[in-house]
């Protein structure tokens, strides 16, 4: 077997890969691997997926549109006209949900001095809006029943489209809210990882940098394998190079 057919074949068999798992595996020169791919990604064999990382899957998962997330939006927009903000509901992943979501939140995310202002303009329209703490009390009173509004400050580079943030904001920020909100199981939350990652594509790099900000990465990527979503053949080794890039830092 020829190295491009052997390469051709590693990534046939891999819906995501890693540069460093596939020179480890073919045993190929990394700049042989580097011309092949470059080559595979011209004629749209495989497309990428963020610092070393490439998948075969060419379909992007298009987040749904909800009315209150537009509603609100629009809101914001005409009464803070030079606001960043970004904004997004839990319902919008609701085709992945292996269950239903009986109740659900819709967060939206500004800097530390329009919290407030924020609030005062939502709750006029809204009843359960509340200001972000993580205290006990806090989270104790919060009516996840009533489907509530969370407003809370923007973690710097936060990876969105216009307002909206992106599906892998949506994803780490889930993983962040599995113990506070429960607005969503855990057996659900990986389900959805799961169903992403069988036919949608994915930026690995963008989920491993807000993470990073996020300070959970070391806790979510070990169970990404754990819980059968990625291999540790395929990503292992990638892993580990990246924590020990963040050890260094």
């Amino acid at each position: 077997m020829t190295i491009k057919n052997g390469i051709l074949e590693y990534i046939k068999r891999s819906k995501y890969f890693s540069l460093s798992s596939l020179i480890k595996e073919k045993k190929v020169d990394a700049r042989v691997a580097k011309n092949y791919l470059l080559t595979f990604k011209k004629q749209g064999i495989i497309f990428e997926a963020g610092r070393g990382a490439y998948t075969t899957l060419k379909r992007e998962f298009q987040i749904s549109s909800v009315s209150r997330v537009e509603t609100i939006a629009r809101l914001l927009k005409k009464s803070f006209p030079f606001a960043d903000f970004i904004i997004w509901d839990t319902r919008q992943l609701q085709s992945l949900y292996h269950h239903t979501q009986a109740h659900h939140l819709t967060f939206i995310e500004t800097e530390k001095e329009l919290l407030y202002p924020f609030f005062e303009a939502i709750s006029k329209n809204y009843r359960d809006v509340f200001v972000e703490r993580r205290s006990r009390s806090y989270l104790g009173k919060l009516p996840i029943s009533s489907n509530p509004v969370v407003v809370r400050r923007m973690i710097r580079r936060s990876p969105h489209k216009g307002i909206i943030a992106s599906l892998e904001k949506i994803l780490v920020d889930m993983f962040v809210d599995l113990n506070l909100y429960k607005y969503i199981s855990e057996t659900d939350y990986w389900q959805i990882w799961r169903e992403l990652c069988s036919q949608y594509r994915i930026n690995i790099g963008t989920v491993v940098g807000y993470s990073r900000r996020r300070k959970c990465f070391k806790v979510l990527f070990p169970q990404l394998t754990e819980n059968n979503i990625f291999t540790d053949v395929t990503f292992g080794a990638y892993f580990n190079e990246v924590a020990k890039v963040i050890k260094k830092q």
